[in-house]
């Protein structure tokens, strides 16, 4: 798809749409760097919310935490009520190193959609980084509930549990997450 996609924009060069679809397409293959370029170009003739979302994950993947911000933060202006775009405002926030308004932001899009796993993933992980452990235990467990094959959910519930000294509930945990998905290499070493 890529070079499809490469083809047609050097027939009719700024072509909206193929470079709209070479950005997602190289943001999938895991090149946001590479991805930004197109996407700017399609978000500066199209405009659309998808468009925005796109190049937004671009700019965080690529490190350009600033940009992501930005981007996710115009999201949100026009389209206040949706629970991704606070979702992923609060992911470039956290990113950002501002944890007040990333957990403001996470705890908006949770407001908006109260069952928004990757939201309430995120905020327990950014609130068992800022130590507040019992927080990130409760939100953890609820996940765990909801979503019991998870075993990303299990790894970070059993840290949280090492880190709060509740060893037979820590292995318990990682234990599960490993039964899930035997390649975890840092749930190896935290059960090490």
């Amino acid at each position: 798809a890529r070079a499809s996609f490469e083809e047609a924009l050097k027939l009719r060069p700024g072509d909206p749409d193929a470079n709209a679809n070479l950005g997602s397409v190289l943001l999938q293959l895991g090149q946001p760097a590479a991805a930004v370029p197109p996407l700017r170009k399609a978000m500066a003739q199209v405009g659309t919310p998808q468009l925005r979302d796109q190049l937004g994950a671009a700019l965080l993947g690529a490190g350009d935490t600033a940009a992501a911000v930005r981007e996710f933060r115009l999201l949100v202006r026009e389209h206040p009520g949706n629970a991704d775009a606070r979702a992923h405002l609060a992911l470039a926030l956290d990113h950002s190193g501002d944890f007040a308004a990333a957990t403001a932001a996470y705890d908006e899009a949770l407001r908006l959609a109260p069952d928004h796993f990757d939201a309430a993933a995120n905020r327990a992980a950014l609130m068992a980084r800022l130590g507040r452990l019992g927080e990130a235990r409760q939100a953890f467990e609820d996940l765990a509930r909801r979503a019991p094959e998870s075993a990303v959910v299990h790894a970070n519930l059993g840290a949280v549990h090492r880190d709060m000294g509740e060893l037979q509930a820590a292995l318990a945990s990682l234990r599960r997450a490993l039964k899930l998905n035997p390649g975890l290499a840092d749930t190896h070493l935290t059960l090490a």
